[in-house]
């Protein structure tokens, strides 16, 4: 979670490439994570949480799940040492900052580009029920450009890190997280959904247990084993029939980890095993990365990946990756004698400092990647044989412009605006150059893009602060409730002349407008209004194509507020042909589901509403989600034919069943085991055929074994 302490800080980590699993050719380290849990946010119609567990071996805090492993949650930490504040936020995202805290406010260093916001608040008229739930003291909020909202706390000082107390959707929709004290580190022990439990974990010293949906017949565990070392061992997951009963008979499926710890008290992982039997082998150079000048750290190295090798299983060769770096590295060696704490000690260097990393695959290509001083790839170089592609990327940076420092560069300065790539035969001499050139504002928002076939895309976006009509007074689009730019305008497409440069194709445009609905709730804390879009326009060359306007559930009060309601496609270009979706919501509460029922009608003309069945076409749809993990368990199609389907512990299907309680019920089940059955029969004849799939972690493999039939 958090960078703050005795961990080293760097903007490196806050790339994709190390926030996935995997290698990653920027710092050399190797990193993994396990999604365990994912609210069910379309049946519920709450904010969207996928929870994942993730290993990074320079993060040497320790929250409950083993050394190095924490929560993909966000977090602010603040540690008073030596006379001055130091600050860390670190997102949901992976991405992590300093944060400079004074009585009244925050502010975020390292932020350019302003992709979320961070503020702080002691008023408990934002957040009473927040105080109701006998949360107390100060608070802070990360509004996200996608609307989300995070309201982080650290229960009046009890805990040494504010974390995510209240997570809203731009509804106002909301989840609740409760903590627990352990130490002065907080641990996670539940997520609700209104009176709801979604999940709830339970720690030992050498066990966590995750409880997903619990007190539903949905219901399961994740187990966490920690070895004696306090480091995560295994990862079980439950594994059961639809009808609950375990599968004794097989092993409950698991991840295995083996670490390494070297001599500057880091620990790697070695080994991964998932449970379909898939091994990752890492191996390490101790005296890897070195840290340039003197720093407060007591090692002057960390490790890096020198080797990485996965080997399938199933009769499949392995995969050899190794991996060497130059001497200069993303900790900014060579390029400083002198280190400052809490600091990227990279963005200090000359404007010309590189830093490299070459990875060969036995039997397959070397790529090389550069890195500049601010951590921005700018070329993968990649040979096999004869054939070379070497890709090379510019950004919207000053630094050609002789401007090296941070300060100096612009919002959207880590954003590509050229992308080069070149393909070239060695052997014939042959080659081909393909550009594509993207511009962004301030905001990050793509403005332009020109595709290597010719192809121009211009996108405008309305401004934060909204807009209204001259001419007719009408609000094309309201302000945005936490002040982000970020609603499309209009979007035009200039096809590439091709061949016919005398020709002139059509332009295609597409533009919206939007609309204000209240929030759920009382609390301000997601903003007073959320906005959806009310109308889409489609013109070609300058002819509307279609018009279509939006509605939604505007019940502040209601478990639906903010869903899609109606959608009605007008066709101009057709006689005002219209396509009409509504859209209507029930809830079971003994079943536990919600149906969603999804009517469309075609026909009409003019200014004529869509009526019935006789006049125009109309077919109806219906699907019912489990409300504990969000998966269909029936669908009913427009002819009427019922689908029900039934799920074992993971979330696969076990069985389907078409047409239940008719002559005509047929049933497929499916069984997944280190040989899987899949069986398909039907009631009336009694059919069966048999199938095995093997499953491997990247490919499966089907065979046929039998077929039989019995009258």
């Amino acid at each position: 979670m958090s960078t703050l302490g005795n961990s080293i800080y760097t903007q490196a980590f806050n790339f994709g490439s190390f926030n996935k699993n995997g290698v990653d050719p920027r710092t050399g380290q190797y990193t993994f994570s396990i999604p365990i849990f994912e609210t069910p946010s379309a049946a519920r119609n709450c904010p969207p949480l996928r929870l994942s567990i993730k290993y990074n071996p320079l993060y040497l805090r320790e929250f409950g799940l083993g050394r190095g492993w924490a929560l993909n949650l966000s977090t602010y930490q603040r540690v008073e040492q030596g006379g001055r504040a130091r600050a860390a936020l670190v997102l949901s995202t992976g991405e992590h900052y300093r944060v400079t805290e004074t009585p009244s406010s925050c502010s975020v260093d390292d932020q350019k580009l302003r992709s979320f916001s961070f503020t702080k608040t002691s008023s408990t008229v934002q957040h009473n029920e927040i105080v109701e739930d006998g949360m107390a003291g100060r608070y802070y909020k990360i509004a996200h450009k996608s609307g989300l909202v995070e309201i982080l706390s650290d229960d009046n000082g009890r805990y040494n890190t504010a974390v995510p107390v209240k997570i809203y959707a731009s509804t106002g929709r909301s989840l609740k997280l409760v903590w627990d004290r352990h130490g002065e580190e907080p641990r996670l022990v539940k997520i609700r959904d209104g009176d709801d439990d979604l999940l709830s974990l339970h720690y030992t010293s050498s066990l966590v247990q995750v409880k997903r949906s619990p007190g539903t017949a949905e219901s399961n565990v994740i187990s966490l084993t920690l070895d004696d070392d306090g480091l995560l061992a295994h990862v079980s997951f439950p594994i059961s029939q639809a009808g609950g009963q375990d599968l004794e008979r097989y092993a409950r499926p698991a991840w295995a980890f083996k670490y390494k710890t070297f001599s500057n008290d880091i620990t790697c992982l070695t080994t991964v095993v998932s449970p379909a039997g898939l091994v990752e082998e890492v191996q390490h150079r101790e005296d890897g990365h070195r840290l340039p000048g003197f720093s407060r750290f007591s090692y002057e190295y960390i490790p890096y990946v020198v080797s990485h090798i996965v080997k399938p299983g199933c009769g499949r060769p392995p995969t050899e990756t190794t991996y060497s770096f130059s001497t200069r590295n993303f900790l900014g060696y060579g390029g400083s004698s002198v280190w400052i704490d809490d600091e990227d000690n990279l963005y200090r260097m000359q404007g010309g400092y590189l830093y490299t990393c070459t990875s060969f695959v036995k039997g397959g290509p070397e790529t090389r990647y550069t890195y500049d001083k601010f951590h921005l790839l700018t070329e993968v170089a990649q040979r096999k044989g004869d054939k070379h592609v070497v890709q090379r990327m510019s950004y919207h940076d000053l630094l050609a412009q002789g401007l090296d420092s941070f300060a100096a560069q612009p919002p959207q300065f880590q954003l590509p605006s050229t992308i080069r790539t070149t393909y070239q035969d060695a052997s014939t001499g042959q080659s081909r150059v393909e550009t594509v050139h993207h511009d962004f504002d301030e905001w990050g928002n793509p403005t332009r893009e020109v595709d290597a076939d010719g192809t121009v895309t211009y996108s405008s976006f309305y401004p934060a602060s909204g807009h209204t009509d001259q001419e007719s007074g009408e609000v094309w689009c309201p302000a945005d409730p936490h002040g982000f730019k970020r609603y499309l305008w209009d979007e035009k497409t200039i096809p590439s002349r091709g061949a016919e440069p005398s020709s002139e194709p059509p332009v295609h445009c597409v533009s919206y407008r939007y609309q204000g609905i209240p929030t759920a709730g009382t609390t301000s804390s997601s903003g007073e209004h959320f906005v959806v879009a009310r109308q889409c326009r489609v013109l070609r060359g300058g002819k509307a194509i279609s018009i279509t306007d939006f509605s939604c559930v505007n019940q502040p009060g209601s478990r639906d507020h903010g869903r899609p309601s109606r959608k009605v496609t007008h066709l101009p270009s057709e006689g005002q042909h219209q396509e009409v979706v509504d859209w209507s919501y029930n809830y079971d509460a003994e079943e536990g589901t919600v149906t969603e029922q999804v009517r469309v009608t075609t026909g009409g003309g003019g200014n004529r509403p869509v009526t019935g069945e006789a006049e125009t076409g109309a077919r109806e749809e219906k699907s019912a989600f489990s409300l504990s993990s969000g998966l269909v368990v029936s669908h009913v199609d427009a002819t009427g034919i019922t689908n029900h389907f039934r799920y074992d512990s993971l979330g696969r299907l076990a069985s389907l069943t078409i047409s239940r309680g008719t002559p005509y019920e047929a049933t497929r089940r499916y069984e997944y085991a280190p040989g899987v059955q899949q069986d398909d029969g039907s009631g009336g004849g009694k059919r069966c055929y048999s199938y095995r799939r093997r499953w491997g972690d990247n490919a499966d493999v089907h065979r046929r074994t039998g077929q039989g039939v019995s009258g």
